[in-house]
This record gives structure tokens, C-alpha cells and sequence, in this order.
């Protein structure tokens, strides 16, 4: 496994940089980024909030299952990937959209290429 990650490290890089950032939104979501939420989208709905929580927290637990070369753990990251993207549409947070767009391009990428030895073939 040790082997695995050496050889995709950017993969690696890529998907502990995600964890940070979920990290972050899940710690300061009580504080910061909920007044942020609110100041910014005054119009939202509460449940939009307490959606960007929760799907942050499973968000780290998917990014780490990749990270364990889990299959499951992309299909997951995915399916937060929708689900956040049909609340951003709602809440016209076309920035935020746009963003988490990149981020799952980039992991992506990161999972589909290189040919022969993509990372995807490696996940169980």
C-alpha cells in the first residue's frame, strides 16, 4: 500500500488537501462559516446550512476512503458532489459551484490518468 501511495502522490496530495479544507469548513461551520452563510445568502434556507455540514463531515470520511484505495469512497465523494451542486443551484451559489467543480475535475484526473496504471485500477 505504502507502494501505491508513493507512486500517486499527487493523488495522495490531492485528496489530504480536501480532507484539510472539509476539516476546516466542518470546525468553523458553528461559527465563521455559518455567519458567512448567512450574511452572504441571506435568502437560503436553514436546511442548506446544516446540508453544507453534514456533507462536509462525509466528505472527509469518503476523501479518506479513497486514500485507503477504496472504490466506494469515490462514488461517495460523487454523490456529495451532486447532492451540493443541487443545493448551490438553489441557492444561486454559482462560485461555490464552480469550485467544487475543480475539485472533483482535478481528483478526477488524478484518478484517470497515466495510461496503463491509472489509480482507479487500483481501488478495491
Amino acid at each position: 500500500m505504502n507502494d501505491l501511495r508513493s507512486q500517486y502522490k499527487w493523488l495522495n496530495i490531492w485528496l489530504r488537501v480536501i480532507i484539510f479544507l472539509n476539516i476546516l469548513r466542518v470546525f468553523s461551520m458553528p461559527t465563521i462559516y455559518w455567519r458567512y452563510l448567512i450574511e452572504s445568502y441571506p435568502n437560503s434556507p436553514v436546511w442548506a446550512s446544516w446540508s453544507y455540514f453534514i456533507i462536509s463531515f462525509t466528505r472527509i470520511i469518503f476523501a479518506s476512503a479513497i486514500l485507503k484505495w477504496k472504490k466506494w469512497g469515490f462514488w461517495g465523494y460523487l454523490l456529495t458532489f451532486i447532492l451540493l451542486s443541487i443545493i448551490y443551484l438553489y441557492c444561486s451559489d454559482l462560485i461555490r459551484l464552480s469550485l467544487d467543480f475543480i475539485i472533483i475535475f482535478i481528483l478526477f484526473l488524478l484518478l484517470f490518468t497515466k495510461g496503463e496504471q491509472k489509480a482507479w485500477d487500483k481501488l478495491r
